[in-house]
């Protein structure tokens, strides 16, 4: 992952865009408590389902690096953004490239 170590605050919810910029490979892991969905979209506008989301489900759960997008979200077409949604009030950690 050439891209640094951030976290994200979540808001339970509220989806929020994790990449800040289009990417292939992704990290990610569950800091704190609550479930959290990912979905992919093809580009930054949040999607507008999250069915067939990637579910974090337990504290510390993680994706690692190295897992590309269209590998964990194959039914959308040129994943590039990953948008996270949880259940309540929660951190994730995150990189890409």
């Amino acid at each position: 992952m050439t891209a640094a170590s951030n976290n994200k605050a979540l808001v339970a919810g509220v989806a929020a865009q994790i990449t800040e910029s289009d990417c292939t490979k992704i990290r990610v892991q569950l800091l704190g408590t609550a479930n959290v969905r990912l979905m992919a979209a093809p580009n930054a506008t949040t999607p507008s389902s999250f069915d067939g989301a990637v579910w974090l489900t337990a504290p510390g759960q993680l994706i690692p690096g190295g897992l590309t997008l269209a590998d964990l979200f194959p039914g959308t077409a040129t994943p590039v953004r990953l948008f996270a949604l949880s259940d309540a009030n929660t951190t994730v950690s995150y990189s890409h490239d």
